[in-house]
């Protein structure tokens, strides 16, 4: 709870510790019995996130690069973004290009960071290229009839698991 508190109060004095600590803090009481505590580290975790990593709403998901350089953030306003940590700069806009807005549920980088996978609520996975921000491949129907909430790459980079609310919860994807 202090890690919490100490992540609201930096927010104006310095938003970078602020998300630090929020991380921290969620990472450490998430095992904890106590919902109740989990909620408010998740809420300071939230306030800093929305802070620093402007999305218009609710930030479902974080990801560092392979690298550490970059954070991608998933959004309810349908966009995944890509942050310079060093700068706090916003770096890439990840947008479904036919226009609509489903909210965008988790986030997940290639092992090479070559990649960034992006979950949403129709039921697909987008590949995107970092480097170009361009899309690269639309995974659809990978929420199996549910949204996508959860996105993992292989060690190797060749297969991508998606989970969704479906009673068949994951799938696997060979995707190189």
């Amino acid at each position: 709870f202090e890690l919490a508190a100490a992540a609201v109060k930096n927010l104006d004095v310095n938003r970078e510790l602020s998300v630090l600590l929020a991380i921290q803090a969620v990472k450490r009481t998430y095992d904890t019995a106590d919902p109740r505590v989990i909620s408010e580290d998740q809420h300071a975790l939230q306030q800093a996130l929305q802070q620093v990593f402007v999305h218009k709403d609710w930030v479902y998901s974080i990801a560092f690069s392979p690298d550490g350089e970059y954070l991608a953030t998933a959004g309810q306003d349908g966009t995944a973004k890509v942050w310079d940590i060093a700068s706090g700069q916003e770096s890439l806009s990840l947008y479904n290009p036919d226009g609509h807005t489903a909210p965008v549920y988790g986030v997940a980088f290639s092992p090479d960071g070559r990649y960034l996978v992006t979950a949403d609520a129709d039921e697909r996975a987008w590949v995107w290229e970092i480097a170009s921000g361009q899309e690269q491949s639309v995974l659809r129907d990978a929420g199996q009839m549910g949204s996508v909430y959860g996105i993992a790459f292989s060690p190797d980079g060749a297969l991508l698991a998606t989970a969704s609310g479906a009673a068949s919860s994951r799938d696997v994807t060979q995707v190189a």
